[in-house]
């Protein structure tokens, strides 16, 4: 399948076939990784993260950790 890359703004792009988007399960915004290796460019989906709650809560300091917020008093039935 052949396909030809085009100007867009200073960049270049191509457009993906619908039978390749279909196959890959892509869909605008999907993130791709994209190489060049032995003079052919090679796109790939990327795999979704795997967040692990440790990994995540290692990263918290003090200059991203926000303070308490203040809310509204209590509603209905519940008890602060």
């Amino acid at each position: 399948m052949n396909i030809i890359v085009k100007k867009w703004g200073a960049s270049l792009a191509i457009q993906l076939p619908r039978a390749v988007v279909r196959k890959l399960d892509l869909a605008a915004g999907k993130l791709l990784d994209i190489r060049a290796e032995n003079g052919q460019l090679i796109l790939s989906p990327c795999a979704k993260p795997k967040y692990i709650l440790a990994s995540l809560v290692s990263r918290i300091n003090a200059s991203n950790r926000h303070d308490e917020i203040e809310m509204d008093g209590p509603r209905g039935r519940e008890a602060f």
